[in-house]
C-alpha cells in the first residue's frame, strides 16, 4: 500500500466525464492538437483532436485521422479530399505543418461506427467538415485560378476583341 499524501473526499472530487458516444449530427469544434503518427502498415496519418464547442456536448473530445501516406492510392485520394475539406472549413489557403491546423474552428459531422471484432463498442467517427454556420473562413477559395498580372501586349498588335471596350 502507498499513502496518497492527503485524504480525498468523494463530495470534493469532480465526476468523470462520460465516454458514451455523442449522437450523430453536426457540431462546432476547435482543433486542440494535430500530429503525425505512423500506421501499422507503414504509412502515416494526421491524428486530429477536436474539442466540441457547441451547440451541445461542449468540452467533449473527439478524434479524426487523415491517412495521407498509404500504399493504397484510393486511401490517399480520400485523405486528400478530407484534408482539402478541413482546411477550407477552417479558412486556410494551404497547410504544410500540423501546427497550422491547431486552433482552427469548423463544424464537424459526427457519425457512429458499427461494432466490429476490433472495436466491439459503438464510437464516434468524423464524417465531414464545413464552415461554422453564420461565420466566414478567413481565407476564401478563389473562383478561378487566374494570374492577376496582365500579360505584356505584343508590339504592334491591338487587344483581342473580347478585351476591347
Amino acid at each position: 500500500m502507498a499513502y496518497l499524501g492527503q485524504t480525498y473526499h468523494q463530495e470534493d472530487l469532480p465526476q468523470q466525464d462520460s465516454f458514451d458516444p455523442i449522437p450523430a449530427g453536426w457540431y462546432d469544434a476547435t482543433i486542440k492538437d494535430a500530429d503525425i503518427k505512423e500506421s501499422k502498415s507503414g504509412g502515416k496519418y494526421i491524428n486530429i483532436q477536436f474539442s466540441i464547442t457547441g451547440p451541445t456536448h461542449q468540452g467533449r473530445t473527439v478524434f479524426d485521422i487523415i491517412n495521407f501516406i498509404n500504399k493504397n492510392t484510393q486511401t490517399v485520394e480520400i485523405a486528400h479530399k478530407q484534408l482539402g475539406s478541413l482546411i477550407r472549413a477552417i479558412g486556410l489557403p494551404r497547410v504544410q505543418d500540423t501546427n497550422e491546423l491547431v486552433g482552427g474552428s469548423c463544424s464537424i459531422r459526427l457519425g457512429l461506427t458499427k461494432p466490429t471484432d476490433e472495436y466491439p463498442e459503438i464510437r464516434n467517427e468524423v464524417k465531414g467538415y464545413r464552415v461554422i454556420e453564420g461565420s466566414r473562413p478567413v481565407f476564401q477559395t478563389p473562383k478561378a485560378s487566374v494570374d492577376a498580372t496582365p500579360a505584356p501586349a505584343a508590339a504592334g498588335k491591338s487587344a483581342p476583341p473580347w478585351a476591347k471596350r
